[in-house]
């Protein structure tokens, strides 16, 4: 095998030349990783897109189911509305149904209620009794158990027949 040795310097090139050297030897590379990196944007913009059609098919779902169960929700909101109000008629009636039946079992034999006027957790007696002491008995036993914030014994009427009296009990606990 025989090798040759040049000892003479290289002759300079000209421009046209090098830019051919150039474009033969490097812009070849720069232009393949140009093309690498257009394709790889390409595919990533394809996957881009389709994420953003799948993120709209699942608003379009979700918004669809929105609006399908708008009616639903707003009876149920009625419905719990009518509940929320059925339980407080149930509780001011039951809190009447106390009231009163507390006032009954403290009634004696010897007074008579005329009247009963009950407005909220107020009631307003009228009724008579045989002597006085019937009443302030009735009246001390409806104080002393304290049920009431205010007990007011007023218009005691001495009539033919028996006393007449009028009583408030306000704000029954």
């Amino acid at each position: 095998m025989r090798t040759v040795i040049n000892l003479f310097p290289r002759p300079d090139k000209t421009a046209s030349e090098q830019v051919l050297y150039f474009g033969i030897h490097y812009l070849r590379h720069v232009l393949v990783i140009t093309q690498f990196v257009a394709v790889c944007v390409f595919f990533y913009r394809f996957r881009v897109d389709q994420e953003i059609v799948d993120l709209k098919e699942k608003i379009y779902q979700k918004d669809s189911i929105v609006k399908q169960t708008e009616s639903l929700i707003a009876s149920v909101e009625e419905l719990d509305l009518k509940i929320k109000n059925a339980k407080q008629v149930l509780g001011i009636q039951s809190k009447l149904d106390g009231n009163f039946s507390y006032i009954l079992s403290k009634i004696s034999d010897k007074v008579v209620i005329n009247s009963v006027e009950i407005e909220g957790l107020s009631v307003k007696l009228e009724g008579s009794a045989q002597t006085a002491e019937s009443i302030r008995a009735f009246n001390d036993v409806i104080k002393s158990e304290n049920k009431y914030k205010k007990v007011v014994l007023s218009n005691i009427v001495r009539d033919a027949e028996a006393f007449k009296f009028s009583m408030t009990l306000e704000d029954f606990k």
